[in-house]
């Protein structure tokens, strides 16, 4: 009997043994590839996600996973296979990812807005196998970035900067460029406004700001922010600003005229404005002769303007911006602020040091005063130190050539002839 039990125990041994799988020898789950969702979907671009079955850590590590794209249709099935079979096939997109696991996503980038995709995961082994997934399909946002006009523009007297928002995903905003369009009458778009468009990139609050010169004083705008993506433009509100009235800048220093506080295109008496070619309505910030427009083809002679420019709205820049009864400054009238005021230097403190000339300002005997800023002015391409003021009158000078006459501000030189291509800034007057 004891025999007996022996044998039948090790029966059952046998048997619980056969009825055992060796883990060594278990068959691998079957190698696949499953297309998971497609997620953050933008106009331009999606992500889509993957999961990789049964590969080995080395196949991974040597293997290619990524995403085949195509149009969504009835065919699209078919192209990916034929992919599978031959590693390439007509309209598909194949774009590539990294799978360090099982799982792995792939940004599918260069989309079109408003459009519907097939897609697909894949796996390519290092020796050239091919494993697709099923495939899906999904539909890229429609374009529409939004543009957003912000309150408060900064305006002067011939400048403004307004302010504001764009609200879209990073890729569409790459994509897109942004400004604002001002205008005087009806919608600004861009057909019949003027248009900045902003360089710089949003700052933490998706927000920018632009800049707009050689606007007329005392005068109402109308202004939005645009977007222009993919060949259309999206705007914001219209909102209004109005420039400061220059009557604002009058100072009584009881001569003929009223002299202008500051130069023309400042916002302040100590900021330098615009420097103007004589007879030039826009800067170049150059004062090369080749700019000037109004010299014959041996740059000798004026041709195509008056002698005369003061109040002339189509050469003098103070009457077309200022408006009204603003204009330059006659050769008569800069000797009469200088024959009956006094100056007083100012000077301004570098490093511990008086380092140049800072502004000259004009005493009246009413008490009243204009400070007028020297180390300003372009010529030949040079942003030089200068105290050259212009009048709107040109005189013949010693050789014969009709010059216009600008001023040194501190009334040293009053008769000095200088090259009208040269830019000086403008200190209006307003006839009283």
């Amino acid at each position: 009997m004891k025999a007996r039990a022996i044998i039948l125990s090790g029966i059952v041994i046998l048997m619980a043994m056969s009825c055992s799988k060796d883990p060594e020898t278990a068959p691998a789950p079957a190698q696949g590839v499953t297309s998971g969702a497609v997620s953050e979907i933008y106009p331009f671009c999606a992500t889509a996600s993957g999961t990789l079955t049964g590969f080995k850590a080395g196949e991974l590590a040597f293997g290619d996973a990524g995403f085949l794209l195509t149009a969504a249709g009835a065919g699209a099935a078919a192209s990916f296979k034929t992919w599978q079979e031959e590693g390439r096939a007509a309209g598909v997109k194949v774009f590539h990812g990294s799978a360090s696991g099982e799982t792995y996503q792939v940004v599918l980038k260069d989309l079109d807005p408003g459009t519907q995709y097939a897609c697909c995961a894949f796996f390519t082994l290092e020796n050239g196998t091919r494993y697709i997934g099923d495939v899906i399909t999904f539909s890229t946002s429609e374009l529409s970035p939004e543009a957003l006009t912000l309150d408060n523009p900064a305006a002067g007297f011939m400048d403004v900067t307004v302010r504001g928002a764009v609200n879209t995903d990073k890729t569409t905003l790459s994509k897109c460029t942004y400004g604002a369009i001002i205008s005087q009458s009806g919608e600004p778009t861009v057909d019949n406004g003027t248009l900045v468009q902003c360089k710089s990139t949003l700052d933490g609050n998706n927000e920018f700001s632009v800049s707009f010169d050689y606007l007329y004083a005392g005068t109402v705008y109308k202004y939005r922010t645009y977007v222009m993506c993919n060949g259309s433009c999206f705007y914001g509100e219209v909102k209004e600003f109005s420039t400061r009235n220059a009557d604002e800048l009058a100072v009584d220093l009881g001569l003929s005229v009223l002299w202008s506080s500051s130069n023309l295109g400042a916002r302040a008496e100590n900021e330098e404005g615009l420097c103007f070619a004589w007879g030039c309505l826009k800067c170049h910030n150059s004062g090369m002769s080749s700019d000037y427009p109004y010299f014959d083809k041996e740059g000798r002679e004026f041709v195509n303007i008056p002698e005369d420019i003061t109040g002339n709205p189509e050469y003098d820049a103070a009457a077309k911006y200022l408006g009204g009864k603003w204009r330059m400054p006659t050769i008569e009238e800069f000797e009469e602020l200088f024959n009956n005021c006094t100056s007083e230097l100012v000077r301004r403190l570098v490093n511990g040091a008086y380092y140049e000339d800072d502004a000259y300002i004009w005493h009246a005997g009413n008490g009243n005063s204009i400070r007028m800023q020297v180390g300003q002015g372009y010529a030949e391409g040079i942003h030089q130190a200068g105290v050259q003021y212009w009048s709107g009158q040109v005189e013949l000078n010693l050789n014969g050539e009709l010059k216009p006459w600008a001023f040194e501000m501190s009334g040293v030189m009053r008769n000095l002839h200088t090259d009208p291509y040269r830019e000086y800034p403008i200190r209006p007057v307003r006839d009283r």
